[in-house]
């Protein structure tokens, strides 16, 4: 299977792949920005109807905590590897000339091994 337009599906394709990833990284101050308006809003709610006030600083504590829970889950998925069964499905399973050359490979391999 060849693309009549390689040139225009390359860049929009690199066009893709850099705005996901710009817009991972953006997301993630736009996440802290948020947990910020969240935690305004219900101390806000707390203290007009059940007349608890909540300290400010605690906003601080909060975002700090959300952004190491974020962190750590990065973490345990790279330590686990599920983005590594994320991109072999999307190779092996999404796209059939490419499981088909990888069992193709996987033979030679096989041949070249086994004498």
């Amino acid at each position: 299977m060849t693309l009549a337009h390689k040139g225009l599906a390359k860049k929009l394709a690199k066009f893709n792949v850099r705005y996901q990833r710009g817009g991972a990284h953006l997301n993630t101050f736009i996440n802290a920005f948020k947990m910020f308006v969240y935690y305004g809003g219900f101390a806000y709610i707390l203290q007009d109807w059940f007349g608890v006030t909540i300290p400010k600083e605690v906003a601080v504590i909060v975002v700090a905590l959300y952004i190491t829970l974020c962190y750590v889950l990065g973490y345990l998925d790279e330590f686990v590897g599920f983005w590594k069964h994320e991109a072999a499905y999307n190779t092996e399973e999404l796209n059939p000339p490419m499981k088909k050359l990888i069992d193709q490979v996987g033979e030679i391999h096989k041949h070249l091994t086994n004498g």
